[in-house]
């Protein structure tokens, strides 16, 4: 009768259930949900920093013998780091360090330590970057040492094979390495530098120094020399893996009570919650391809606070592109997560993504997303319409857009009255393009529409210069007659509100929170197909832009957006974003006024010139969906089929 929680350390690593049989899970995930199930009240709470696999599980499966499976369903929080900790994008992605190392001396045929290589491989020696890396190790002690550190730990990482026949070997190696540069410095380091030269184990420290650290130290190489006996020597060398005779790592004051050098060799048990203290150089030799095994064997991540500029990692330029990749996807993740907490939703109303790799890398283990669907993304908006078809139903978030819109309405400056055919309302010409990145990247949208919509549109903007100038179109209706109808004052502009009816749906969800304004029911349109020719008379005579409306109705049976985005680009015209505000009107037969929310709503529409059928070729982005927003998905491309000609007041 108590009530229980179960807190799961690594949670996506053992508690995935990685079988089909939804009746028969796996031991580990069987038992955790069996255990949740003998309380009346228990709550499960995950951790982990890979959180691939748990957002893949499928959040419908119950079975009575063990009830719900462990989908997060009811909240992820990415946890912010501090900046004291240097995570992916400080090592891969930011330009601020150059912390990475390229290892070149590695090939699968003929190298030192080939990348693959079999159980019984025999390491004759140590690949030139690796004893570079080992150097660097001293190095980076003596610096800690120089710049006045007592009593701290320093470790580097080699992990280089899977198999502990080949960990012990290259112990072995790498312990006569430590053995050299130990004697090397013990003999020739307080010698004067053209003696001390002679050696070529003191020489080789030299050129390491001034090639990577000459301007960690004010005074140098001869600031730094004196520190080399004491930073070499005490340097154990551990193999750390699940051999029974594997070395323990203890970093305990009762043991080192002046801070423990360690270099550690292994493989797989370095991976997964293992902290190496003091960590600054590490030598990665590994060819996993799933992400979240990559990123748990990245052991340099971490807080190195007061030496994260001497910091090293060695690895491929393979690698170094995958961790990027990697980094990429992470980022895009936990902006995700950040959304959905934001928006006050739940993984099982808001559906979650991870971008794929276009090659190799698979984002985790194929038996631990069974569930998830392969989507291709290609960020094309060529010759192609968007539009908010879907508002929130936060009044809050109206109000911000109202707010917003009349803030950038006035630094756009006066507009242009239009009061023409299908152009009623005010055009500003020749808008830069980070305006419009400004307004759509500050907009209160659904959140799934400021997934799918907003955030790659403003990316695709930003990364065209051909969509450098726009023209910007603030749509107003004429006022019905013989009313007393009061216009809805923006700025020194007055709008009266387009006419839509509308109603509120949940989407994919029985949350309240999830709720959106539906505009104009199943057609899922917020403008009107002529509203695109705003702006084209700039480039063309109305004359010319009849001919072809009359040219494009002999095949068709009415004018739709497509015709004024080829005119667009055929006549070099600026893409157009339109602005709308919207109001709901009484339908007759209702029984109540629609509600006073849905008065004087922001919603915009994007015209991009050009035809489809010419698009150039885009790169396409492919992402790993989970079931939710495959599910969304699946909504949303039903629901913007068809094409909207408005007469005005169009029915929901």
């Amino acid at each position: 009768d108590l009530p229980f929680l179960l807190i799961d350390d690594e949670a996506d690593n053992a508690s995935i259930n990685v079988r089909n049989e939804e009746n028969s899970p796996t031991r580990i995930n069987g038992q955790i949900r069996t255990l949740l199930n003998l309380f009346g009240r228990s709550s499960y709470l995950g951790y982990t920093a890979t959180p691939f696999a748990n957002i893949f599980i499928n959040p419908d499966t119950v079975t009575d013998e063990f009830g719900a499976d462990l989908f997060p369903r009811d909240f992820i929080l990415a946890i912010d780091a501090p900046d004291t900790y240097l995570g992916p994008r400080s090592f891969f992605l930011d330009g601020e360090r150059d912390l990475i190392r390229s290892i070149h001396d590695v090939d699968d045929l003929t190298g030192a330590l080939p990348i693959r290589h079999p159980i019984d491989f025999e390491v004759k020696e140590l690949p030139n970057s690796l004893v570079d890396a080992l150097h660097v190790f001293v190095l980076t002690r003596a610096i800690r040492l120089a710049r006045g550190e007592k009593k701290f730990d320093c470790s580097a990482l080699v992990n280089a094979s899977r198999f502990k026949g080949v960990h012990r070997q290259l112990n072995e190696k790498v312990t006569d390495v430590m053995k050299d540069i130990r004697n090397a410095v013990t003999t020739y380091g307080l010698f004067d530098d053209a003696t001390a030269m002679m050696n070529s184990t003191m020489a080789r420290l030299k050129s390491l120094f001034e090639t990577e650290f000459a301007d960690a130290l004010e005074c140098g190489w001869n600031t730094v020399k004196p520190f080399l006996l004491e930073a070499s020597s005490e340097i154990d060398v551990l193999t750390v893996n699940s051999d029974k005779t594997a070395q323990k790592l203890d970093y305990s004051r009762d043991n080192f009570p002046n801070g423990r050098a360690v270099v550690v060799v292994g493989g797989m048990s370095l991976s997964r919650g293992l902290t190496l203290e003091g960590l600054t150089v590490s030598y990665y030799l590994r060819n996993s391809i799933a992400y979240d095994t990559l990123m748990q064997m990245g052991r340099w991540f971490g807080y190195r606070p007061g030496y994260d500029d001497i910091c090293r990692v060695y690895m491929t330029d393979l690698c170094q592109d995958w961790y990027a990749h990697i980094a990429v996807a992470l980022d895009e993740l936990f902006d995700e997560f950040r959304s959905m907490e934001s928006r006050k939703l739940t993984p099982r109303e808001f559906g979650l993504r991870v971008r794929a790799h276009p090659d190799a890398m698979i984002v985790t283990a194929r038996n631990k997303m069974r569930t998830a669907q392969r989507v291709p993304i290609q960020l094309n908006y060529y010759g192609s319409l968007l539009e908010t078809t879907k508002l929130s139903a936060d009044s809050g978030d109206h109000e911000a857009n109202r707010n917003q819109l009349a803030s950038w309405l006035s630094s756009l400056g006066e507009g242009v009255r239009k009061n023409e055919k299908s152009e009623n309302g005010w055009l500003w010409h020749d808008v830069p393009s980070s305006e419009i990145v400004a307004f759509v990247s500050g907009f209160k949208a659904h959140p799934l529409e400021e997934l799918d919509k907003l955030r790659p549109v403003c990316e695709y903007i930003k990364g065209k210069d051909a969509l450098a100038k726009w023209d910007v179109f603030l749509v107003t209706r004429k006022p019905s007659k013989n009313t007393d109808e009061v216009p809805f004052t923006m700025g020194t502009m007055s709008v009266f509100p387009e006419r839509r009816w509308m109603k509120g749906s949940e989407i994919a969800s029985r949350s309240e929170n999830n709720k959106c304004i539906l505009l104009n029911g199943a057609k899922r349109r917020l403008g009107d197909a002529k509203q695109e020719r705003a702006g084209l008379s700039l480039y063309m005579t109305p004359e010319k832009i009849d001919a072809a409306e009359e040219n494009f109705l002999e095949n068709h049976s009415a004018v739709t957006g497509n015709l004024y985005r080829r005119l667009r680009k055929e006549y070099g015209g600026n893409p157009l974003l339109i602005i709308h505000i919207v109001s709901a009107t009484q339908k007759k037969t209702d029984k109540a006024p629609p509600p006073s929310e849905w008065i004087n709503l922001v919603g915009f529409s994007i015209s991009f010139p050009g035809d489809p059928v010419d698009a150039p070729n885009e790169p396409t982005v492919e992402y790993m969906v989970n079931r939710v927003w495959y599910k969304n998905f699946l909504a949303r491309r039903d629901e913007e089929t068809d094409e909207y000609d408005d007469d005005g007041e169009e029915e929901a």
